[in-house]
């Protein structure tokens, strides 16, 4: 669908650069993302991956080196908010505060490059690999390891700003320790086990939610079980 917006953007031979990756980067996302592979599409994904990063540098060099691009208005004006709301903290010399601001324009606005040294762009080589090792990619998923950020940003929320690496470490062992204190004292649940009810009861709802049960480690404890086979 983007292909026809691109088209005619730019002279040739941008153009056509620009059509071609863009092709290839379709072709790419759209074997990535395939819920089944076999043997063919993951040789045909080696090839899109091959294929991506020999465009995209091609894009790099020609098409991004013949134009001047630089950052929108808006990032220049929170820059300069950036840059002012940091002076006024650590302290501006005397006489600095009556230099007039820079005059708004295209001087104030930073050159901005496309760049291709990032671990995303480097991560793309190894996805064929990944699928092969791990399955495909909507067999797992990065949301645990991204809402572990609010649990970080609220022990951040505890400290004072200042030392905050050690702060949160500290935070983060104390909460450690009390769970496992919790769990080591807490034997309501082995009562609540017993009064279960009869067995051929259709289903049982816990009378609390303070109480959960890890499945691996009560997997792993009750491996012998027929139950959990």
């Amino acid at each position: 669908c983007a292909i026809p917006a691109f088209d005619g953007l730019l002279p040739e031979p941008h153009n056509s650069n620009i059509l071609d990756l863009l092709f290839v980067c379709a072709t790419w996302h759209g074997l990535a993302k395939l819920r089944m592979h076999n043997d063919l599409t993951l040789l045909e994904l080696d090839e899109a991956t091959k294929a991506l990063g020999i465009g995209m540098r091609k894009f790099v060099a020609t098409t991004c080196t013949s134009f001047q691009t630089r950052e929108l208005p808006r990032e220049a004006e929170a820059r300069a908010r950036r840059t002012t709301k940091a002076k006024a903290q650590t302290g501006s010399k005397p006489g600095e505060s009556e230099r007039p601001p820079p005059a708004k324009g295209i001087s104030t606005q930073r050159l901005k490059t496309f760049n291709l040294d990032t671990y995303k762009f480097h991560a793309l080589g190894d996805v064929p690999a990944h699928i092969r090792e791990f399955g495909t990619t909507d067999s797992y998923s990065t949301e645990i390891g991204e809402l572990e950020h609010k649990a970080v940003k609220a022990r951040y929320r505890r400290t004072d700003r200042k030392e905050y690496t050690k702060q949160v470490a500290r935070i983060e062992r104390r909460q450690a320790r009390i769970r496992r204190i919790d769990r080591s004292t807490n034997s309501s649940y082995c009562l609540e086990v017993e009064r279960v009810g009869s067995l051929e009861a259709h289903h049982i709802i816990g009378r609390t939610e303070n109480l959960p049960i890890h499945i691996g480690q009560h997997v792993n404890e009750h491996s012998g079980d027929p139950a959990v086979q």
